[in-house]
């Protein structure tokens, strides 16, 4: 998430739910990685409370903010059909939802001598795939 910040000069906000940070859920390695999240000017985490549905809080902060991209593999199917203009979330959905993979590992060890695994970044196309009306 911070490389994805800082090589991109944006601001990534970062909405998981909060059963993610309970104690019997997160390992202790992980608080390491939150913290770092917190002290990160770049990086906005944003805690959904329990009995909410995590998805709807990033999918109004993604409509609210135009130009926003949401890196999520989420196919987001059960909010398709909630909605209510099924044609218009899919076109939304098709132009701003970008997708990730973990690659292989980088060669190189950070300065603790640890090796990361390469967030591959899938972004939607710059042209529509829909036959123009």
């Amino acid at each position: 998430i911070r490389h994805f910040a800082e090589s991109n000069n944006q601001t990534v906000l970062l909405i998981l739910h909060e059963r993610h940070f309970s104690h019997k859920l997160m390992p202790h390695w992980a608080n390491r990685i939150v913290q770092g999240w917190h002290e990160d000017d770049n990086i906005l985490l944003y805690k959904t409370p329990f009995g909410c549905n995590d998805d709807w809080f990033w999918m109004h902060a993604a409509l609210v903010h135009r130009g926003t991209m949401v890196i999520t593999n989420d196919e987001m199917r059960d909010h398709h059909f909630q909605m209510l203009a099924h044609r218009s979330f899919l076109r939304w959905k098709e132009r701003h939802r970008v997708t990730f993979t973990f690659g292989d590992w980088e060669r190189n060890r950070d300065k603790n001598g640890r090796r990361r695994r390469i967030v591959e970044l899938s972004y939607p196309d710059p042209y529509s795939r829909r036959i123009q009306r």
